[in-house]
């Protein structure tokens, strides 16, 4: 039995542009989410074996910096749970260098305009990877593998992976 939500990602990602990489640079959407309280609850006294959401998250700025004559864009979606202003804030010491931008578009039009989604274990990803987009689930430190069980998601635990798969792609 075809689930109805999926069938309509699918309708709708062949209604929207598809994609939006200009003179060779890539746009890659961030999807935030809280993800602490899922390491302590998966891990328990182990979970700090792994890194929180602060070092993760600059992992991914930092990865971006290196990438930064590759990126056209890079834009960030906070989970509706979190403030809005967490991902601001972390990303202030890169926006002299860095094209970062802030979204709450519909899910559908943000990934269609963007070249790759990365995120943890966020049903974005799920919907990313049908609508044909390149979709990676990063936790920097020890690598851990996420419940989604769509095999189309990237399992990966640093950030230049994301950069150098996306690139290869072009």
């Amino acid at each position: 039995m075809a689930n109805p939500y999926f069938e309509k990602v699918r309708h709708s990602a062949r209604n929207r542009n598809s994609g939006f990489a200009v003179d060779g640079k890539v746009s890659i959407l961030f999807i935030g989410e809280p993800f602490n309280h899922t390491l302590r609850a998966k891990f328990g006294e182990q979970w700090t074996d792994y890194d929180d959401e602060n070092k993760n998250l600059n992992g991914f700025f930092c990865a971006t910096d290196r990438f930064r004559d590759r990126v056209h864009r890079v834009t960030l979606r906070p989970h509706p749970s979190e403030d809005p202003c967490k991902y601001i804030d972390a990303a202030r010491p890169f926006h002299e260098r860095l094209p970062i931008m802030q979204s709450n578009k519909p899910l559908f039009d943000d990934i269609a305009q963007h070249d790759a989604v990365v995120g943890i274990e966020s049903m974005a990803l799920v919907v990313a990877t049908i609508m044909r987009k390149p979709a990676f689930s990063c936790v920097t430190g020890r690598p851990w593998k996420i419940s989604l069980p769509h095999r189309e998601i990237v399992h990966i635990s640093d950030y230049d992976t994301v950069f150098e798969r996306v690139l290869s792609n072009d």
